[in-house]
């Protein structure tokens, strides 16, 4: 009886084009859906654990922050006490003295040196620094020198370097070159 059936079933779609068609387009679209439904839940599946691996991520960057910060503002309290306790901002008044520490500091060297404010005065409020020149020539008291720079990182001011240019001399007679002369700029840091 089954077998009759279905040969009666198969019969009429091998007859008529329209079920044959019909059929055919039923199992590529349940096709289509079983791929559709197999690949999205890969998708989903894929996503969700990107989605976890970016959350982990997440926390592992905040804890690492976190542990930056703490770090940074550490060495930053400490490189601050270490330099503030022996150093302080020069006062708006001691913009035009500060030139006769660098002239007692470098006239040793040089008795005609150059040393100038580079900065301008309304520069100097709005920035907070003031920029100094100073040229002068060194011939053969490079040892001087060298403990004038000394002298000027120990002293009570925060200062710095901002610009370094040293001209040596030839020897004649193939020895060491001589350091002849230096130019530099030293900002004095203001409160």
């Amino acid at each position: 009886m089954k077998k009759s059936l279905i040969r009666k079933i198969w019969k009429v779609i091998k007859e008529s084009m329209f079920l044959r068609i019909l059929i055919i387009s039923n199992a590529i679209f349940v096709l289509f859906i079983i791929v559709s439904l197999s690949s999205s839940a890969i998708l989903h599946g894929k996503t969700n654990d990107d989605l976890q691996k970016i959350e982990e991520d997440k926390i592992t960057l905040a804890s690492l922050e976190r542990l930056a910060m703490i770090e940074a503002s550490e060495s930053i309290e400490s490189t601050e006490s270490g330099i503030l306790i022996d150093k302080a901002f020069a006062g708006y008044d001691e913009v035009i003295p500060f030139i006769a520490l660098l002239e007692s500091l470098f006239s040793i060297i040089d008795q005609k040196a150059d040393i100038t404010i580079k900065s301008k005065e309304n520069q100097i409020f709005l920035d907070h620094f003031a920029d100094y020149t100073v040229n002068l020539e060194i011939d053969n008291n490079a040892e001087l020198f060298f403990k004038a720079f000394d002298e000027l990182y120990n002293s009570r001011f925060i200062t710095r370097i901002t610009s370094f240019a040293l001209n040596y001399k030839t020897m004649e007679t193939g020895g060491h070159n001589e350091l002849k002369e230096a130019e530099f700029t030293i900002r004095l840091y203001l409160n």
